[in-house]
């Protein structure tokens, strides 16, 4: 059964989802934003450090974890050569989420100067970012294209690192964190992952799914590791 705390979390994410709903345009969703991230900063502080279920039966990092950690690593280089060969988004949405980060990472504002809304267009065309859209995505790329220079190849790149980066959580999660019986379901639970064909054009593109990986795969770990607080945490953030 849940505990109080958890209860205590689960609650406050609840109403957020509502108020969500409800909330009138950007300043609504800017004070959602800053509760969700409080709420996720003090739970998560003081979660971490105690275990809430048990976590025996965890995998030995052996010769054979360690290949396939290096088989994972591998998917780096991979994923890089990939997404060098890049141009330009697939879809509309990856186009839109890579625009507002070019934007962002100009002008240092959380600003987007692209209309795309269904419910309460803005006023202006640049108008206060993520009024409907989520914005973990462009706020993730907003900062290496800051540093790196505003272009495709940056922000493909850097989803393909944090594609590889999925890869290696995934790996953890299966052969350490709650290791699958079998060492051949382990590899092919890694291959299926990496490879996967509905992930070929995704993966490299400046998308929401590989951030959602990313919280997906860090809730499963603090569930392996009994941090139900931060998994539901990680889990609401995505």
């Amino acid at each position: 059964l849940p505990s109080g705390d958890d209860l205590a979390l689960a609650a406050p994410s609840l109403a957020l989802t509502t108020l969500v709903a409800i909330a009138p345009g950007p300043f609504g969703a800017a004070g959602v934003a800053g509760v969700a991230l409080y709420l996720f900063v003090t739970r998560t502080r003081r979660d971490v450090m105690r275990p809430r279920i048990d976590t025996q039966g965890r995998g030995e990092i052996d010769l054979w974890a360690l290949g396939l950690f290096a088989l994972a690593a591998t998917f780096l280089v991979v994923y890089v050569a990939v997404a060098s060969n890049m141009v330009g988004g697939r879809e509309n949405d990856a186009s839109y989420y890579f625009g507002v980060a070019r934007w962002i990472a100009a002008h240092g504002q959380l600003e987007e100067p692209i209309v795309w809304h269904f419910l309460a267009p803005p006023r202006h065309i640049v108008h206060p970012a993520f009024d409907y859209w989520q914005g973990l995505t462009s706020i993730v790329l907003a900062l290496p294209m800051a540093i790196f220079g505003r272009t495709h190849l940056v922000a493909s790149t850097t989803m393909a690192v944090l594609a590889a980066i999925t890869v290696l959580l995934f790996t953890y999660l299966v052969v350490v964190a709650r290791p699958l019986a079998s060492r051949a379901g382990q590899l092919a639970a890694i291959l299926a992952f990496a490879l996967s064909p509905a992930m070929q054009a995704f993966r490299f593109d400046t998308e929401t799914l590989v951030v959602f990986h990313l919280g997906l795969l860090g809730a499963l770990l603090a569930i392996a590791h009994g941090r139900l607080a931060l998994a539901a945490a990680l889990s609401f953030l995505v």
